[in-house]
């Protein structure tokens, strides 16, 4: 008996419960404005991910994790929490035929003084590279304006941030909005528009790129090993590598 292959076999069992849940999708999601449209396109006609190992399924335990940890030491702290499950909410518009939904991690308040925060759980190495990322700058850049246009329903907010925890050296970092990022506007739904037809048509859309290129991978300098966290690479890149 392996204590870690029994864990690990749960770990994958709650990663695929919690992906049968969720899909085949049928609303966007606020975090997925700047996402690959054909990543989306699999996701709502509910193709099955066929690039699921145990080190991908690690990364949103521990960010469950870290979502708890934080709002514990908020409060410790003397601040007072709204969570995620009380700032959920669905936006419709006229210009997509499907609503977005969301739900911003936390506002923190303390001394008269609240903020909006989404938080990233990231690998170590993630702190090398530029941060914020364009698609948790568009996620919250959304949020502020849901909060604007009072589609959120919150107290004020009176600023905006990305934090960042490492999943394995407790490095962390917080963006605020106006001094380590600035808002990224969120009016054009031109993306979700294509994947909406694409979703009608029962189409995939092209893949950003030619063909012999992989801009959704990493690739390792010394070994030319590709790596990329997309749940579809595989389905994209080989089964269906010629659409």
């Amino acid at each position: 008996m392996n204590l870690l292959d029994i864990a690990e076999e749960g770990l994958l069992k709650q990663w695929w419960n919690s992906y049968n849940d969720h899909h085949p999708k049928v609303g966007h999601s606020a975090s997925s404005y700047v996402k690959c449209p054909r990543q989306q396109v699999y996701e709502w006609i509910g193709a099955q991910p066929t690039n699921v190992v145990v080190k991908h399924a690690w990364a949103p335990a521990f960010g469950n994790i870290h979502h708890d940890l934080l709002y514990k030491l908020w409060v410790l702290g003397g601040a007072s929490v709204l969570t995620e499950e009380e700032l959920s909410f669905e936006y419709h518009t006229g210009e997509l035929e499907y609503p977005v939904r969301g739900r911003p991690d936390a506002v923190i308040t303390k001394d008269g003084e609240s903020r909006m925060t989404d938080v990233k759980s990231v690998n170590p190495s993630a702190f090398r590279y530029e941060l914020p990322k364009e698609d948790a700058i568009a996620q919250v850049s959304f949020y502020k304006r849901m909060v604007e246009e009072e589609v959120i329903t919150c107290p004020s907010v009176d600023s905006y941030s990305i934090t960042y925890v490492s999943r394995a050296d407790f490095n962390r970092r917080e963006y605020v909005m106006g001094e380590g990022f600035e808002e990224m506007d969120t009016t054009d739904y031109t993306n979700w528009q294509i994947v909406e037809q694409h979703v009608r048509a029962q189409e995939l859309p092209k893949r950003i790129g030619p063909d012999d290129a992989f801009p959704c991978a990493t690739v390792f300098k010394k070994t030319g090993e590709k790596t990329t966290w997309c749940d579809y690479y595989d389905l994209c890149w080989e089964i269906h590598k010629h659409i």
